[in-house]
């Protein structure tokens, strides 16, 4: 189903024929016909759009249908699914790209993530830093391009997302009962779909801003049979930062970012199409603070991701399709930190390489089954460590390979009982071998190497299998009330392993082993939906607990890898985390007066016995209140304004209390762990969009926006600067904060050709 004038796909659209409803593949966004008949009068109904009506022949099939969009209705903004009960999945927001364009923006970029991070149960670290979804770690969130997942989808450090919205086609999140086709992480899944390229007419898009550039061109290589899709934007924040505050330490920050997507699909005939997906990005991030001619602080970070993936996708018949798909996906991160003549550098690297095969079959119009095998095969290499001290050229590296193979199979089925009731039940079976090539060694207490293990390259060294169920029911007490439950059991074999000596964001991948275990989350969730009759209002309530196995954390002084003196893997401790609150939304989701308020009570706790003697404490992310206010404002055809405000409670970090000399040395001594809370995080951004249109093929638009624009200086991270006479035994330790963003003003005019 196709808007008739962009030809682009049209969202929630419900078709039905000779009066039935039937089923649409969300893969494929094709309609799948059960019937022998011959005449069928078919009926299509989507939001904003004027329903339609056609009588066709049965030999007429495949049909491509085009709607016209009802002129003058203002198009309402979806947060959360609310079509299809038996696709209604418990706690799953849907976002296709007509509605994140309607949400607010920030510097000229519609960006999914930010909105993601204003619902209810999903937080943000300092200035947007992560995702951290009902108490769970930044790394326990499945983010999938194209079906590839992705080791960091930050660029800014959270400020913008990697996903460029004008090549993004829809985004699904699952913050509970997670199907069982998604697996590897135990938190939640965010499912990105990218666009394939229009195939009927050439269009390009063009946004043009002080601080970013983004470019957009997509089009038919063969009318109605293949098409591309090129998106590239950059950033300049480096080059006009210094406009913009004359703080020294925002100042001494400079950073920049790019990003590339290429999509191509092609229509080989009715039954099969093949597609190639690709990205490329690349940050850059240095903080320099020189405070005499002697004395320089600098920090260096880039990373970046790549990858390509190709699809083929076959309908054998009404009733049953597959997809087939191999990726290649690396991802890369590079650091580096010195002060005075002492330097560290670390370097990781991660790279993929993605097989799939997933079936959907639909027997009849109550019941889907969806069933699959894929396989991944790992190699991290997570540390390449270098020190240089203070007078001498020594230089201590190491580097490690890690090999492993990651593979499940899954099958889940939707079935709708009544009216009333429908559920989805599932369950995967994931597997994970750690492989060689790999040398264990065996230490004494001392870190003497008294032996070693030599494992032959594709030799298992360890193995794990674990079955995992999923569960989601949703009785409907009415049109207008909704209860659910849902409940599902993760397992995660890949960890971010959190330097816990740095308060930089340097954490690096590493996969489970011999010591390592996977990480285990259970979940279960109930919920209400009530919707106002006659109107766009809508509340809902949620309540969760959580449950986390084998979080790791790395053993006190250990500040990476790289020890001499044992395994890279013996450097860890492993505990059990635990999560549960209360989440409230209220939403106006049309209007020319819309937004919604949200807010989230919770509490995250970690516990691991050889931390703070086994007493729990609280988790980094760990956040009492978390309140998001969006609001929105059409004042006329021509200008549109937005607002946000964010309020969250301050992080969880440990700190020196005070210090003293031993012979010589300074010793500090430190508060029980995440016992000091940062001040809280509070932030408004405002935009005003003009809408112009020059001809029938080109309009443009103008947006004005303000980052934080009341100033306030939220910490991005926390440095200890010493300074003294150590050999009279007077020096002063200062905490010194470093605010990545304080106000960002921008302008971006954005032009569209068809």
């Amino acid at each position: 189903m196709l808007d008739k004038f962009s030809e682009e796909l049209v969202p929630n659209v419900e078709c039905k024929i000779n009066g039935r409803t039937i089923q649409q593949n969300k893969s494929t966004h094709q309609f799948i016909l059960i019937s022998d008949l011959d005449s069928l009068l078919v009926e299509i109904s989507a939001k904003n759009y004027n329903n339609y009506f056609q009588l066709i022949s049965r030999k007429d099939l495949p049909a491509i249908f085009k709607l016209n969009p009802k002129v003058n209705e203002i198009e309402e903004v979806s947060i959360i699914a609310q079509t299809n009960k038996n696709t209604d999945y418990l706690s799953h927001i849907q976002l296709t790209k007509r509605e994140i364009e309607k949400l607010p923006t920030f510097l000229g970029e519609n960006d999914p993530v930010k909105v993601i991070q204003l619902l209810p149960g999903v937080q943000s670290a300092v200035d947007g830093n992560g995702i951290f979804i009902r108490g769970g770690n930044n790394d326990q969130n499945l983010i999938l391009y194209d079906d590839v997942p992705l080791y960091n989808i930050s660029h800014l450090f959270g400020f913008f997302s990697v996903f460029n919205s004008n090549s993004i086609q829809n985004i699904s999140v699952y913050k509970s009962a997670i199907p069982s086709n998604y697996g590897g992480r135990i938190s939640s899944v965010i499912d990105v779909k990218s666009e394939t390229g229009n195939l009927r007419n050439w269009k390009s898009e063009t946004n043009l801003g002080l601080l970013a550039t983004n470019i957009n061109v997509q089009g038919p290589i063969r009318k109605d049979t293949s098409a591309l899709n090129f998106s590239f934007r950059r950033t300049y924040v480096d080059l006009f930062q210094s406009l913009f505050s004359k703080n020294a330490e925002l100042n001494a920050t400079k950073y920049y970012f790019y990003d590339m997507n290429f999509n191509y699909f092609r229509k080989i005939n009715s039954n099969n199409t093949i597609s190639v997906s690709s990205f490329m990005g690349h940050d850059n991030f240095i903080y320099k603070d020189q405070w005499n001619l002697k004395n320089l602080f600098e920090n260096t970070m880039d990373w970046s991701t790549r990858f390509i993936a190709t699809k083929w996708e076959h309908h054998f018949n009404s009733k049953t399709s597959m997809m087939l798909m191999y990726a290649l996906n690396e991802y890369d991160l590079n650091f580096g930190a010195s002060i005075y003549n002492f330097t560290i550098n670390l370097s990781s690297q991660n790279i993929d390489h993605i097989s799939k095969m997933i079936f959907n079959y639909h027997p009849t119009k109550s019941l889907t089954i969806k069933y699959g095998l894929e396989a991944t095969r790992h190699k991290i290499s997570p540390n390449n460590f270098q020190i240089q001290g203070f007078k001498n050229a020594e230089s201590y590296n190491n580097s490690i390979h890690l090999y492993s193979l990651e593979s499940a199979g899954f099958i889940t089925g939707s079935y709708m009982f009544s009216k009333k009731i429908d559920a989805e039940i599932g369950i995967r079976m994931s597997s994970f071998m750690q492989l060689g090539d790999f040398v264990r060694g065996i230490y004494d207490g001392y870190g003497n190497m008294l032996d070693s293990i030599q494992y032959r390259k594709n030799e298992v060294v360890k193995s794990y299998f674990y079955p995992e169920p999923r569960a989601s029911i949703n009785y409907h007490l009415s049109e207008l009330s909704t209860f659910n439950i849902g409940f599902f059991q993760n397992y995660q074999y890949l960890h971010l392993a959190p330097i816990s000596s740095l308060s930089l964001p340097t954490d690096i991948w590493i996969a489970s082993s011999e010591q390592i275990k996977p990480q285990e989350g259970k979940q279960i969730s109930i919920g209400f939906q009530q919707k106002l009759k006659n109107s766009p209002v809508q509340f809902s309530i949620e309540t969760y607990y959580k449950q986390m196995n084998n979080l790791i954390e790395y053993k006190e002084g250990v500040m990476s890898l790289s020890s001499l003196n044992n395994n890279y893997d013996d450097n860890f401790f492993f505990g059990k985390g635990e999560s549960y609150g209360l989440e409230l939304f209220l939403k106006k989701q049309s209007g020319r007066f819309n937004g919604w308020l949200s807010y989230t009570l919770s509490k995250s706790t970690r516990t691991f016995a050889e931390i703070e003697d086994g007493r729990t404490y609280f988790a980094e992310n760990d956040r009492r209140h978390n309140i998001s206010l969006v609001l929105n404002y059409e004042l006329s055809k021509k200008w549109a304004l937005s607002a946000i405000f964010v309020y969250q409670s301050g992080n969880a970090i440990t700190v020196p209390l005070s210090n003293y000399f031993i012979q010589g040395n300074i010793v500090n001594t430190y508060s029980p762990k995440n016992s000091f809370r940062l001040a809280p995080y509070h932030r408004s951004d405002i935009s005003a969009t003009y809408t112009y249109k020059e001809t029938e093929k080109r309009t443009g638009s103008i947006n004005f926006s303000i980052y934080n624009f009341y100033g306030r200086q939220n910490p991005f991270y926390y440095y200890f600067e010493t300074s003294g006479n150590l050999d009279q035994l007077v020096f002063e330790t200062k905490l010194k904060q470093v605010a990545l963003i304080s106000i960002l003003p921008s302008i971006s005019w954005k032009l569209k050709f068809k």
